[in-house]
């Protein structure tokens, strides 16, 4: 094991509390356990797909009520809690055969389609495109969800922007390129695109087909264009905005200042999500085979998981205390996670706050570099790196327990990179390292001394199966 910077060695001074290792299938924080073989965080059954109908916004869409971050119930210490990243499956995107409570208000006929390039003209030759001759117009209410959803044989784009000219509604474009001349034209009038209100909670619009066949989806490609208004004086709530589309790339623009969700939910399969901002209470960001990117903001949840694909994220944790943690999960594979998180206290006075990051990838990096801490807060991470380096760079003002943990012979590196204290008292800081330290595990606590801390510490724990480098 590597340690500069004149870390304090002396182990009569560490905390009674041992670090203890976790069961191998399973992760402890605090009095709560989060079990890998666990049933998936998204609590809402599947239910059996169907190929007909149009789908709900997710599975168990109704049965979700939207309180706002301020009548949530206090929580004085965490409910039990399992977690095992879920990955998404063709079932998890299909929609269910009961008797989902919808009305369609309208859906597109033939004559709303305009050909605006036939055979040859396009990018390919061969391509025509048509576009709806009206958008869908969807009025934006405090008290409505939106939400988009395709089934698995629409494949194409989505990209949901600011448009200065709209003040009160919310418009949805549609182009579509098609080929083959006849059979993408017959192939088109085969799809269906409608606008839905469900249970007078929810309105949106479904694209879906008649076939789900492979041909359909090389024969037609949707681009769908949502346009919201802007909100400049302050962020206009919507409770749920949801977007279900397997074979779509999902991309948004900055919203994070217009708009703040209760949920923000995103599934795909095949499909890369490009967020410019988003911020909301519960968001969601989930796919395979397809990178993630962007910058998010959470005050309860946020979960990223994509496979076969790297993930690239700024993420922001808000928490004041009262509500229960704020939880992070991210988790790719074969492909590199870097994250930059950012600790952020709402209560006044900019201190404290409960924590827990979980973050995993397989046969590549993990790379986490937390750029804020409050004061007094709580942080509460596994990190896990599966044949792959494990960099985790903490703020200044972490202060609590260190576990480093090499599955086989490897390097454990620990640096000290902090100069000032963060309170602007000109304390040290200090790591006393446990005697059991070995070349395969570390374990230690990190303080500023003297202490001058409100609350319980945190807990680090890092397992790599190659190499873990660490700033403190």
């Amino acid at each position: 094991m590597i340690v500069t910077d004149a870390f304090d060695d002396d182990a009569s001074s560490i905390r009674k509390q041992p670090l203890t290792r976790p069961e191998p299938a399973q992760h402890t924080f605090g009095d709560e356990t989060r079990s890998l073989n666990g049933p998936a965080y998204n609590s809402s059954p599947v239910v059996p797909p169907s190929p007909s109908g149009p789908p709900p916004a997710y599975p168990g869409y109704q049965s979700i009520n939207h309180p706002s971050s301020s009548r949530l119930p206090r929580r004085d210490s965490p409910p039990l809690r399992q977690y095992s990243p879920h990955i998404v499956t063709m079932k998890d995107l299909e929609w269910p055969s009961n008797d989902t409570a919808y009305e369609r208000l309208w859906c597109a006929s033939s004559q709303d389609w305009e050909v605006i390039d036939e055979g040859g003209h396009g990018a390919f030759l061969g391509q025509s495109s048509a576009v709806l001759k009206s958008p869908f117009v969807l009025p934006i209410n405090s008290d409505l969800d939106l939400f988009l959803v395709a089934n698995t044989g629409i494949s194409g784009h989505l990209l949901v922007e600011e448009d200065a000219s709209l003040t009160d509604h919310a418009e949805l474009s549609v182009r579509v390129d098609y080929y083959e001349g006849a059979k993408g034209w017959k192939s088109l009038l085969g799809s269906e695109i409608c606008m839905l209100s469900m249970k007078e909670i929810g309105l949106g619009v479904s694209l879906t087909s008649n076939s789900a066949s492979n041909r359909l989806l090389d024969t037609l490609s949707f681009s769908v264009v949502l346009s919201l208004p802007p909100h400049k004086s302050s962020p206009f709530y919507i409770p749920e905005f949801i977007i279900r589309m397997p074979h779509f790339s999902i991309e948004t623009a900055a919203l994070s200042k217009s708009y703040n969700f209760g949920t923000f939910l995103v599934l795909t399969l095949d499909g890369e999500i490009n967020i410019n901002s988003v911020a909301g209470r519960d968001v969601q960001l989930i796919t395979t085979n397809g990178p993630v990117r962007g910058s998010l903001t959470a005050s309860r949840t946020l979960n990223i998981v994509t496979s076969n694909a790297r993930t690239n994220v700024d993420v922001k944790l808000l928490n004041s205390r009262d509500f229960g943690p704020t939880d992070l999960t991210l988790q790719t594979n074969n492909f590199p996670l870097i994250a930059k998180i950012t600790l952020e206290s709402t209560a006044d006075t900019k201190r404290g706050g409960n924590f827990r990051v979980f973050a995993k990838t397989t046969d590549a990096r993990l790379d986490l570099a937390f750029v804020s801490t409050p004061l007094d807060s709580a942080l509460r991470m596994v990190a896990q790196a599966n044949n792959g380096p494990a960099l985790i760079q903490l703020d200044a003002a972490y202060e609590g327990e260190v576990e480093l943990r090499m599955n086989q012979d490897g390097v454990i590196d620990v640096r000290n990179m902090t100069r000032l204290d963060p309170s602007g008292r000109g304390r040290d800081r200090k790591m006393v390292w446990d005697r059991r330290t070995s070349r395969k595990v570390a374990k230690g606590v990190v303080e500023w001394k003297p202490s001058m801390r409100i609350g319980a510490l945190g807990s680090v724990s890092v397992t790599s199966d190659e190499e873990i480098h660490i700033r403190v």
